[in-house]
């Protein structure tokens, strides 16, 4: 698919022994990692250790890194391969399958067969990750417009994404609700390890989730406009400075638990992972940048 690694660009092989030399193998393997995961992704063979996906169901994380990643790579090289995988996946995220819906709501787990409507996989969402997606689509609409996410359908998401994981008796975004009634997930079981995480982390706090929605509500309310989105974003941003940062400034608390105290507790992978924090800071310090010049 997409001609192979050959098929981008079209520039001249560079001499031997320039620093160009490098530059292409780079491009040439970042392509090829990309197409891979891409096909993996259409297959539905991608690894998704320790919480494999269950035959029968897509996932809304697949497509979501593809176009993300997709995305910067065409910015950093204006690989072709790129631009034809992050068509692709957001076509996955917004076409004829897609994983969001033009009223607001999302798939986090999609069933192929309607019958698994009623499990706890198709029946949980998590308003972080579709916050996150949706500033990932609003970078890929600036660059590329006609990818670009209509207005109306970024408001409904993030507004439904807000409303269904705010926890009203502590605060804070809850990492999984259900996707009716925002509280507990629940629904039939098949047995995975990804529905007992789900139950047993449901209502922490997480610093990634806070974090990229910190950025996703700021982003989205100077985009769209909406007074209902600017005071989502002051709710998020109060809750999550308040709540996260250590005293002395040099540090997050990644775990919450639902009343907002440290949890010494892995709720996910065993890692500790600050990326979210960087990065979603250094994007609202360029969106504040933007608004200040």
């Amino acid at each position: 698919k997409g001609g192979g690694a050959s098929g981008s660009g079209g520039a001249s092989a560079p001499a031997e022994g320039s620093d160009a030399v490098g530059s292409d193998r780079w491009l040439l393997q970042a392509e090829r990692i990309l197409q891979g995961a891409a096909e993996s992704v259409r297959r539905r063979t991608a690894r998704t250790e320790p919480y494999p996906v269950p035959e029968g169901f897509r996932d809304l994380a697949g497509p979501m890194t593809l176009v993300h990643v997709a995305a910067e790579l065409h910015r950093a090289t204006g690989s072709a391969i790129a631009a034809e995988v992050m068509t692709d996946a957001r076509a996955a995220l917004l076409g004829g399958e897609r994983s969001l819906l033009g009223d607001g709501t999302w798939w986090e787990y999609r069933p192929d067969a309607s019958a698994d409507h009623d499990t706890l996989l198709a029946r949980h969402v998590t308003p972080g990750h579709l916050l996150e997606l949706l500033w990932m689509l609003v970078h890929v609409g600036d660059r590329h417009p006609q990818l670009a996410v209509p207005d109306s359908t970024l408001t409904a998401l993030a507004l439904r994404a807000l409303d269904t994981g705010w926890d009203r008796a502590e605060g804070g975004l809850l990492r999984y609700v259900d996707r009716d009634t925002g509280a507990k997930p629940s629904g039939r079981e098949l047995g995975t390890p990804y529905e007992t995480l789900v139950q047993r982390t449901w209502d922490t706090k997480l610093w990634w989730v806070h974090a990229e929605s910190m950025y996703a509500t700021a982003l989205l309310a100077r985009r769209t406009g909406s007074d209902e989105l600017a005071d989502w974003a002051e709710r998020v941003r109060e809750y999550t400075l308040a709540t996260f940062p250590a005293p002395d400034g040099q540090e997050w608390s990644q775990i919450r638990s639902r009343d907002g105290s440290p949890l010494d507790e892995v709720v996910a992978l065993p890692v500790k992972d600050p990326m979210h924090i960087a990065r979603s800071l250094l994007l609202l310090n360029a969106l504040e940048a933007v608004d200040g010049s």
